[in-house]
């Protein structure tokens, strides 16, 4: 986060990190804030606080998932995912979803009606600029990004020959990222990958 905060200084961005203790990826709201609904509203009184019209988020790993889910509410205008969740499967034998299957129990009881996809018809509704950026060796995540595509919500990144989770290295050493910001600062579209899947290529 200190090198994405780097990156969105020269577009004065105002930047509010919103951490999640409960590990639940933000299905109700976090530790602080016990519901989406109040934590939506801490987040749209700070946007008000500080006169801002207008709304981008951003998330890693499972905070990617909330980027998503959370760009409704907040009226989003762009969301920008790196690797990660947009959607989970009750049943499944991957071992971090059935650790969230296992805190869901403990959380109350509207937690359990949660909506696992993020990609639902109001995000649809409100067309925002969604870029997924994943690496095409990373199993879980190439599951996340086809479901993106098959929705047509959204535009995948997939990085050649890469099998980490994390993917910041990859996408700051092609600029592709920097673009993004950019876009996203500028309200503008996300830039059209070609290019720089062509350098992705070459430099693999």
């Amino acid at each position: 986060m200190e090198l994405v905060q780097v990156l969105l200084a020269p577009h004065n961005w105002d930047i509010l990190y919103v951490g999640d203790r409960t590990r639940t990826a933000y299905l109700n709201g976090n530790k602080p804030y016990p519901s989406q609904q109040s934590l939506v509203e801490a987040i749209q009184n700070v946007a008000n606080q500080r006169n801002h019209n207008r709304i981008v988020t951003l998330g890693s790993s499972a905070g990617t998932f909330a980027a998503l889910q959370y760009a409704v509410p907040l009226r989003a205008t762009h969301v920008i995912g790196l690797a990660g969740p947009t959607h989970f499967s009750r049943q499944t034998e991957n071992p971090a979803v059935q650790m969230l299957n296992m805190r869901m129990k403990t959380q109350p009881a509207s937690f359990e009606n949660a909506d696992l996809d993020a990609l639902t018809d109001d995000l649809c509704s409100l067309s925002p600029q969604i870029r997924y950026y994943y690496g095409d060796g990373c199993k879980k995540d190439v599951v996340s990004a086809r479901h993106l595509d098959k929705s047509g919500l959204g535009k995948s990144f997939s990085l050649v020959k890469h099998d980490n989770h994390n993917v910041m290295d990859a996408i700051l050493d092609l600029g592709i990222f920097h673009a993004d910001l950019a876009a996203a600062s500028n309200n503008e579209a996300f830039v059209f990958a070609d290019e720089f899947k062509a350098r992705s290529d070459v430099r693999k």
